[in-house]
This record gives structure tokens, sequence and C-alpha cells, in this order.
């Protein structure tokens, strides 16, 4: 209950002290929980009918001064059930008070403040600290994937420590960012720091066994306060606080696990590649027997002493391990509450030579220092490192590139020397001649970051209700990435060894003053409002160096070597904003809110530099009212309706300013400046519009609860590169045919349904089994292009009007003529044909899941307990880039198995076409690579057993006889089943940009985890 209060402080009913009377007594006491003793602090106790009144301090005591006659005291708290005492003559009335069940409602961290999520008029998705402890996770955001309607969270990379994705409520940008707002402990993080030589994610920072609570705002009612920051969705992080309470509680947790690889492509092995060499030739009418044909390359397949067989996958990846250890120390006295956090992970790769290593430590403080001064500090560090390869891309010496590819007839080792074989051992060249199993082991990919995510606050309480706030946070880090290519390695003989090394340096702090204001009068209404004034910065810069020609191996200082190259940058925006937020309450029936707040930014020009952002919202709590007063099955019923106008500042430092370079050509015997980016003043703020409407409700004694929520978003002046004619005199962007301006121009809209259920299914007897569920069905379509309905990537189209942001513009694959073994292609009309062009694509599908959700079960049974977690997404392609890569019907690299049920003899019926030498029959690349078919496109819809735990908790009398509060012993399981139809590794790990929907070649898919661990508690 304790517990409970505390986070509910700020909320409280304040009252006012009135005049003294002329002839008072004065009475005293303390207030307790019936519960279980303990004191309470806050509890408003006023003499009723008047507004003479106080609150109890931290230790549950309150003196308040009476009429001579006594009167009578009311006790209220918020989620406590009232207690009218008569005082009559007593001067000291001792009063227990009891949870009002009607009221109990767990409180979420909206803008600038916490609410109880019963009086919301937004939408709010809560996650709680027991349902992330303990998962083997590097950063929250992955442990919280599938938890939240709403919410879409996707792995960019299966690498330790790697990226993910973040949406909420869809894709509203084209060009500018689509990250939602993520503020820990008011500190407003930036997508900076992590390392460029792996998959890294800036929230590894937080160990995520630290969080108490995580709370994402997903309309405009409760995101509108954080004005232009806010059009993406915000994710509020709440870390843990101390218990005052008197007593030091110790926490000690130990997990050690296995990773496993998933479902890796079967490739063929020596004499299986040697077969498909053979026939490539054998179709083009080559004797792969001759000087110089493919047995000589790659072995007679029918002799197996021509050839020896390597299993690349095998030696390249790898059973790994994992170890976490946490350590927490929390407690505090009436005045102050203190919680201290250590931790260490350690993570190896599927890959081998691949791992992530963090250290964190926390000290949260929160001190009273007077009865109306509180001072806090939340203070965090975090040093990262992590070794490996590189984690996504078409390279050469990306390990999900080169071992898929390599060829299986040349070992990567020497067997009678134990040294690495040059690449191929055939002479031939492939993959650059570069062995990646030499790569792996012996070039240095190191990412090291120390970061900070800190901050301090003070409040003061200027009268009862009325508070000023304050607050600064700071987000710092530092990085450094080295990339060393020894000269052992044949590729970088020649060049002597390089090594490369970047410094980065980011900060990014944020600080806020708010007057902070809640009172209630006559009982029946309730006003709060805030007032604030915010500031935020941002720094990052950065040098690098890279050297060559090192005399030996064992020199690799850039000193060393020969220097080939400086470079550095600096990049900043500052950004200040005013905000207010009016709530109001009549009789807990009739709710409402408004929000607004103005911003200005230094990314924008002069023109358009400040913008103004605001919410509506109403509710109705259907269940206080009469004519559902009889319903006894209803404990909260609440119809709620926002709409606001959000923004989206995400667009890029210096896209207003207009940039300048050298010209290619000369001038009176120089060369003359050009710009380059032409600027525009004008660009002004990307906006949402954003409506939602919804119902709260719980039913069955609070058994069954849960939200509906029905909503649309309509994002607005979205920019895009207008181009005008070559003659301007400027040079085009990198990647495009005319120069261009930047300029709002385009629209999107994504609707949905978010829903979120949960209940108690059964509880008796001791077995108790609780349930959760949440859905999202979703909708997104492009709805304004600049002048056309359509924008061309050369001849292909990439965003159309009436489709989702983004799709599959594909041919349609027909399959093979089982006569002569081409590949058929059906064209705009319907017809079969073996030369198809650009107008005969079409759309054929959507990266965009239509409905994402997860479902989470927990059993539990005399201290047994059984946590089920399923996560989901349905509606969603994907096209197999690596497929695409190893199913080539000509060419040099290694190819899955799948490859054997190619067209071979005339009547043959197959999906695969004749191979040839170069993948080309009569002229015509039988892959289409000039646009690609679905042939290669899959349904990526997947459902996942995302985590199973069993756990065991040592009964509390047996702990009491050996001193502990808690032992816990448990085994659980992540990623452990997928169903799915999608072809490839990973039906998650798709895309690496979480728009283009192509399974990227070389892209590092999630492993399967398997850990036993124990938590102890003293």
């Amino acid at each position: 209950m304790k517990k409970f209060l505390l986070l509910s402080f700020m909320l409280m009913f304040a009252f006012t002290f009135s005049e003294s009377w002329a002839q008072e007594r004065t009475v005293s006491g303390k207030v307790t929980s019936i519960e279980d003793g303990s004191t309470l602090p806050g509890v408003n106790v006023v003499l009723k009918g008047t507004t003479t009144g106080t609150v109890t301090d931290i230790d549950g005591n309150y003196r308040l001064s009476v009429p001579s006659d006594g009167g009578t005291l009311v006790f209220s708290f918020i989620g406590l059930a009232s207690e009218e005492v008569a005082v009559g003559a007593r001067s000291v009335i001792d009063v227990q008070m009891s949870a009002d069940v009607k009221q109990l409602s767990e409180v979420v961290i909206t803008g600038y403040g916490s609410q109880l999520k019963r009086d919301l008029t937004g939408s709010v998705s809560s996650i709680k600290a027991e349902e992330i402890e303990g998962l083997p996770m590097q950063s929250f955001d992955r442990a919280i994937q599938g938890r939240a309607a709403g919410t879409q969270i996707s792995a960019a990379s299966g690498q330790p420590g790697g990226a993910l994705n973040i949406r909420i409520r869809g894709v509203g940008s084209i060009n500018s960012g689509n990250d939602p707002l993520i503020i820990i402990d008011g500190v407003q993080v930036a997508s900076l720091g992590g390392s460029a030589q792996a998959s890294s994610n800036p929230l590894n920072s937080i160990n995520p066994n630290d969080i108490e609570s995580i709370d994402i705002l997903k309309d405009p009612a409760t995101a509108a306060i954080y004005g232009a920051q806010a059009a993406n969705g915000v994710i509020v992080v709440t870390t843990k606080s101390g218990k005052k309470g008197g007593k030091t509680n110790i926490d000690l947790s130990y997990q050690e696990g296995v990773v496993q690889p998933l479902n890796l492509y079967d490739v063929l092995d020596a004499r299986q590649y040697a077969e498909i060499q053979a026939e490539q030739e054998t179709n083009v009418g080559l004797d792969p027997s001759r000087v110089n044909g493919s047995f000589d390359f790659f072995g007679d397949p029918n002799d197996p002493s021509t050839y020896e067989n390597y299993d690349w996958l095998d030696n390249m990846f790898q059973d790994a391990r994992f170890t976490t250890l946490d350590f927490t120390m929390s407690g505090g006295d009436e005045k102050t509450s203190f919680y201290f956090g250590g931790s260490y992970n350690k993570q190896e790769a599927q890959i081998i030579k691949s791992d992530f290593e963090r250290f964190t430590g926390r000290l949260n403080l929160s001190h009273r220092a007077t009865d109306k001064l509180t001072v806090g500090a939340k203070l965090a560090i975090t040093n990262i490192k992590q070794f490996g390869a590189i984690a996504n891309g078409n390279f050469v010496n990306g390990p999900f590139v080169a071992a898929f590819s390599a060829i299986p007839s040349s070992p990567a080792i020497d067997t009678e020397t134990g040294e690495f074989n040059p690449y191929p051992t055939n002479a031939l060249s492939h993959l650059y001649g570069y062995n990646i199993l030499q790569g792996v082991n012996q070039e240095v990919r190191l990412g090291r970051t120390l970061q900070t995510v800190s901050s301090a606050n003070i409040s003061y309480q200027i009268i009862p209700g009325l508070s000023v706030n304050g607050l600064v946070g700071i987000d710092f880090s530092m990085n450094r990435d080295d990339n060393e290519r020894p000269r052992s390695i044949p590729v970088f003989a020649a060049a002597g060894g390089s090594v490369a090394i970047t410094n980065r340096r980011s900060l990014n702090w944020n600080t806020n003053v708010n007057l902070n204001y809640s009172k209630t009068f006559n009982d029946v209404h309730t006003v709060g409002g805030i007032i604030g004034y915010e500031y935020k910065a941002e720094q990052r810069e950065g040098n690098n160096l890279t050297a060559n020609q090192f005399p030996n191996a064992f020199f690799r200082l850039p000193g060393n070597g020969q220097p080939q190259a400086v470079g550095g940058f600096f990049q900043e925006y500052k950004r200040l904003g005013y905000f207010g937020k009016f709530d109001y309450a009549y009789d807990d029936r009739y709710l409402g809110s408004v929000t607004v707040r103005r911003d200005g930014h230094s990314r924008f020009g002069s023109e358009n530099q400040y913008g103004l952002f605001y919410a509506g919202s109403v509710g109705w709590r259907l269940s206080e009212e009469s004519f559902l007063s009889g319903i006894e099955i209803i404990d909260d019923l609440k119809l709620k309706a926002s709409y606001g106008i959000l923004g989206n500042a995400e667009i890029g430092n210096y896209l207003t300013q207009t940039t300048y370079g050298a010209s290619s050509g000369q001038y009176a015997g120089a060369s003359p400046l050009t710009i380059g980016l032409l600027g525009n003043d004008e660009i002004s703020w990307e906006e949402e519009e954003s409506i939602n409407l919804g119902v709260d409700f719980s039913l069955f004694n609070n058994r069954l609860y849960g939200t509906v929520d029905f909503w649309r978003t309509n994002n607005n002046d979205l920019l895009f590169q207008v181009p005008f004619l070559q003659t301007s005199g400027i040079n085009p962007p990198a990647g495009q045919a005319n120069p261009s301006v930047t300029n709002n121009i385009g629209s999107v809209r994504n609707q949905g349904i978010d829903i979120e259920v949960g209940g108690i299914i059964f509880d008796k007897g001791g077995f108790r089994w609780d349930s959760r569920f949440n859905v999202t069905f979703l909708e997104n379509e492009v709805t304004k292009l600049v002048d056309a309905d359509t924008i061309f990537n050369g001849n292909i189209p990439d965003k159309i009007v009436g489709q989702p942001v983004s799709f599959h513009y594909l041919l349609d694959y027909a399959g093979v003529n089982p006569a002569n073994g081409r590949a058929m292609i059906r064209d705009a009309n319907g017809n079969l044909t073996y030369n198809p062009g650009f107008e005969d694509g079409a759309v054929r599908g959507s990266a965009l899941p239509t409905s994402y959700g997860g479902w989470s079960n927990t059993f539990s049974y005399k201290g047994i307990s059984l946590d089920i977690f399923f996560q989901y997404q349905f509606g969603n392609d994907a096209f197999n880039a690596d497929y695409y890569n190893l199913l080539a019907t000509g060419g040099v690299n290694n190819r899955t198995t799948d490859i054997l049920e190619r067209w071979q003899n005339p009547g043959d019926v197959t999906n695969i076409a004749r191979l040839t030498n170069n993948g080309n029959i009569n002229g015509i690349a039988q892959n289409f690579g000039f646009i690609g078919t679905n042939q290669f496109m899959s349904d990526a819809s997947y459902i996942r057993l995302k985590t199973l735990t069993l756990s065991y908790e040592l009964p509390q009398n047996l702990l009491n006889k050996v001193g502990f509060r808690q032992v816990r012993v448990f085994a659980q399981g992540v990623n452990l089943v997928t169903w799915t139809k999608f072809d490839g590794i990973d039906p998650e790990v798709v895309t690496n940009n979480n728009s283009t929907g192509v399974s990227g070649f070389g892209a590092y898919p999630v492993g399967r985890q398997y850990s036993v661990g124990i938590n102890l508690g003293l």
C-alpha cells in the first residue's frame, strides 16, 4: 500500500488552510493502513463543511486546529476509502484506512507528471517491471516487443545489442524520422552513441532490470504536451526508486544460458556444387572436362578424389554463451530513499569471434529536505564493448553473405599446416579473394561506448496543491570504433594492412521548469493544470583517421603506418518550448483536458521557426451514472475522445540552408563553387492531425479489464525533394538525375484499432491463471505526392498515391516453361512472355503488417509459476534477397539446396530455370534483376513463442529460517518456436530500415536462447 501511495503522492488532492476560529483547539493523530499497519503520508484531513485542512506527513502524522465543540474530520486519499470520524472531546484520533476497490487504478507517467489511468482521456499502454524483469535482453525495447497495442517493435539485427525499429501507430513520414520520442527519467534521449562497427542500440545504456515502468503515449491527448516531438508517439521510462520504510532490501540475480542460430539455409556440399557448375557449362555447349573447365576448378562430381568438401557454416556459426549478473540495494527512511543497481552482461554471438559486453551502474536518490522541498537525482553510467563482424549488408566481409556464398570445395584452412588458405584455392576470383573465416578471426571490428543518461530534479510545494518543479537531464556518450585489417589477410597485403579509427562525442541535454496545480472543490470539482518552459540542445562531433603500409602485423597504431586520410564533423541543433495543460473533472463522471505547446527549432528557417501544437480530449464515466448503478458486474466504464495536431521535427539539421561545393569544371583556370543543395527558408514542420475514440472498462470486480481505441492520423506537409531543370546550374544530390529543393508536399494516412484485454481467468484452490492479450489492426496509405500520383526511382515506382508507404513493385513470375527451362513472366495484359519490361511490373504486397500484437499467460500454483508469451504479426510480405542471390542460375556463388529442384530436361515442372554459366538465356537474365519478380517474395507473417519461463519461489516460512526475503529459481527460453510461411531464416529481421521489406542479403537473424537462473533477496 505504501508503494502505491508514494507513486500517487503528486496526484493528491490538497486543501488550503482557513482562518483560525475565535475559539479552537488542536487535534492530532496518525493514519495507518488497515492492511499492513504501515504509515500513510499525504492523506487529506479536512474539517467537514469547511476548507480547514492539512495532510499527513511522511510518518502519517497530522495536526489540525478544530472548534472547541469538535466537529467531524474527513480522511481521504486517491485509491483509499474515505473515513469520517466525529471529534467529540478527543484530542488524539488515530485512523486506519483501507483500499477503495472502486478507485484502484495504476498510475501512469504522462507529460511532466503522472495520472491515474482510470482518469485518462487519452490512450496510454503501460508495462510494469514484473513483465520484463529477468529477460535476457540488452535493451528494454527488445523486452517489451509485442506487449503494448499500437506499438510495433522489430529487430533490425539479431546481433547482441543490435538495433531495433519502433513504430507507434504506423509509419507517418516518408523522408523524415519515424522513431518515437524516448524519455528516461525526464531525459529526452537521442539516437546517438553506439558503434558503427556493429549493429548497436543507444537504448543499451539502460539495464532493463532497473526499470519500474514504461508508459507509451499514443494519442494527441497524452502526447501533445511534447509538441514538435510527439507525432511519432512518446515512450516514457521510469527507473526504480527506494521505498521509505527503514529497511534496506538487497537483491542478487544470476543467469547463464546459450544462444543458438535459427534455421540456417542448407547450402550445397562440394559434390553438389561441382555438379551445378558442370551443368552450367554443359547447358551452354561447353565441356566441363576441358582444360580450365569446371572440373579443373571445382572437381568432377563423379570423382570424389577431385574435390575436398568444406563446411563454411559449421566453422562460422556457434552455440554461443551468455551471462547476466544483477545486484541492487534499495531502501530509505522518513526523509531519504535510495536505489543502487549494478549489472554485468556478456553475450557471445552466433558468429564466432563476436560478442557484446556491458557494465552498468545506477544510483537513484530522493531527499525531502523540508516539508515543502524535495530534491532528487537519477544517475547512471554504462560501458559497452562490441566486438564482431558486419551485422547487415551485402559485403564480402559480412559473415551472412560470405559464409553462405563461399565455394564448398575451397577449404578455409590448410589441414596440414593449420594456416589459412588463400581464397579461393582454385586461383579464381571470388568474393574479392576474401577468406571470410580468416577475416572474422583476424580483422578487428571493435566498438566501445561510455554513456550516461542522468537527471536531477527539485520540487517545492508553494501551498498545498501547488508546486514548482525543475529538472535537468543529460544524455552524453563517447564512442570509439577501431577497424584493423592486417596485412596477413591477402586482400589487404598490397596496402600493407590498414587501420581506421573514429572517435565520436555526443552531448544531448534538456531542462524544464513547470508549475503544477491540483485541487478539489466541494468534493465534486477537481481541477489540475501545468504550465512550463523547456530547452533542449544536442551536439555531435567526431574525427577519424586512416593509415596503411604497416611494417609488420605487430604494429597497429596509426603512427606506425603511413597516414592516409583525416576527417571530422560537427552538428548541432537547439529547441525551446512553452507548454500548458488544463484538466477538469466533475463528480468523477465528466472529464476534460486541453493541451497547448509552442515550439521553436533551429532546424527550420526564419519563416517557420516556430510551430503551435495542441490537443483536446473529453471522457464520460458511465459507470458513475445512475442508470448503470444497478449493474453490479460493471466496476468502471468510460468513453473517451481526443483530437489534436502534433509535430515532427526529425528532418535533419541543415536542410533549410544552401550548401556549396567545388565544380568538376574549370573557369578562368580555377574550380568555381557551385550550389550543391538549394536551401528553403520556408520549410515547416511535418504535422500530424490525429483523432482517437475509445472505451476503457473493468468488469466482474476487476477480473476483466481492457481498452479499445479507434484512431486515425493524417500526416501532412511531408518533406520531399522537388526536382527542377538541370540547366539551373545547381548540382543534383547523389543518386538523383536532376537538382532539387526540399519542400512540404506529401501526406500519409494511418488508421486502425488498438485492443488490450486482460483478466484473471481462474483463481481457486491456490491455482491462478492470468492472461493479457493485445492486437492492433492497421491501414497505411499515401494520400498526396509531388504534383503527381507516382514518384519514380529510375523506372520503378517508389511511392504511389493510394498505396502504403512501403510496397513491392515486381514482375509476376509465371514459373518455368517445361519445354525449354526458360523463366516466364505474365505481362501487364496477363500474357506469358520471356522478355518483360518495366511496364509489366505491379504492386505485389507490402512490407507493413496489417495487424500485430502479443498474448501473455501466467499460470501459478503455490510458488510454481509458468509464464508463456506469444508475439505475432500478420499481413506483411517480404522479398527474400537471400534467395535472390543463393538461387542464382549462374555464377560461382554457392547456392541453397533448393537449386537441386532446377529444370534439367523437357517436361520438368519447376520454378527454377535452366542453369547457364552467367544466368542468362538468349541474353535475358532469368532472375530479371532489372526489376525483380515475386518468385522470391513470401508471406512474412508469423506467430512466435517469444518467451517461456518456468520458476519456483521457495515458501516464506522456510526463507524466514535462513534469513532470506526471496529465493526464486527459473529456467526460460526466448524465440523458441516460430510458425511462418516465410522462406528465409527469420521473418522478424526482413529489413534493415523497416520500410523496404527486402530481406537484405546478409541480414543478421535473431537467435534461440535457453537459460537458467536464480534470484536472491535479503
